[in-house]
């Protein structure tokens, strides 16, 4: 059964022990004292709350939690099991993100020409706005979507959303994004030598993270249509594909080829070999089946 890929959803748990029963994989700045600290933020396209980490060089992590029903791993001298607990089977996959997206959905709605500090911009996203406060890669990533102004007298600067210069910094994101699809050949050859499939994929994987108005904005600079990204969504399910269950006991086949050949009396030593090993593994083929 295909396992899937999901954003952590926010509950009353904050941190997680590396040695627990919940498997992880993050860098390792993301790890002090032997946990990782998690923080509760709205998800800048769904608006729910998921989990995040803030590491202490101001790097965010999205926490997403690659989920099958029937899942084991093997730690040290232990197993763990979905079978057993539904969360033991979980991997906690921790992707670094930029914390410009985490505020581009309340910046875009910002009316025409309106100014507000920093400060403001963040603190609707949690109630521990000061980590995001003080993000250095968050403060200096601002002036790529907005306008700033030095307020006369009070020395204030403040800020306006400029359309313009965030579907600008978008479309560097994009093309960062089709450039390591080449370069790691992530995906299927008939996309990533297409590029009208290329465009509408890396924009598809960017709008995971903006809020509608952006996610239009960006498909019109590519000239992406419905049509075209519903074409795209049919190859990639066909060259995805699914992994079926074997339709035929092959053991079984082979057991009785070997018995047909039996009977007529024409064995090999090597085929006399063959048949005392395909009865065992028919045995446990069948152990299984129950």
């Amino acid at each position: 059964m295909a396992g899937r890929l999901e954003t952590y959803p926010y509950s009353s748990d904050t941190a997680f022990a590396v040695s627990s029963s919940v498997a992880i994989l993050a860098h390792d700045s993301c790890v002090k004292n032997g946990s990782i600290n998690l923080i509760r933020l709205q998800h800048p396209k769904f608006k729910k709350f998921v989990y995040f980490h803030i590491s202490e060089d101001g790097g965010v992590f999205e926490v997403l939690r690659f989920h099958e029903n029937c899942r084991s791993w093997f730690v040290d001298d232990y197993v763990y099991s979905s079978y057993l607990n539904e969360r033991y089977g979980d991997l906690l996959i921790l992707s670094r993100i930029h914390p410009l997206y985490l505020v581009l959905p309340s910046i875009c709605e910002m009316p025409q020409n309106y100014r507000q500090p920093f400060e403001q911009m963040v603190e609707c996203l949690t109630e521990r706005c000061s980590i995001l406060e003080k993000n250095e890669l968050l403060r200096s990533g601002i002036d790529k979507v907005c306008d700033s102004f030095v307020l006369p007298g009070d020395n204030m600067r403040v800020y306006s959303f400029n359309e313009v210069k965030c579907v600008d910094w978008l479309a560097e994101n994009v093309e960062i994004l089709k450039a390591r699809f080449i370069d790691k050949k992530m995906l299927h050859h008939s996309i990533l030598t297409n590029e009208k499939s290329l465009n509408c994929y890396a924009v598809d994987v960017l709008s995971e993270y903006l809020c509608e108005k952006l996610s239009n904005l960006l498909r019109q600079r590519y000239k992406i249509t419905s049509e075209e990204k519903g074409k795209l969504h049919k190859v990639v399910k066909h060259v995805g594909g699914e992994i079926s269950d074997p339709t035929e006991n092959y053991c079984q086949s082979s057991t009785k080829k070997l018995k047909s050949s039996e009977q007529s009396g024409n064995l090999t030593t090597s085929q006399k070999k063959l048949a005392k090993a395909s009865k065992g593994t028919a045995s446990i083929f069948n152990f299984f089946k129950k």
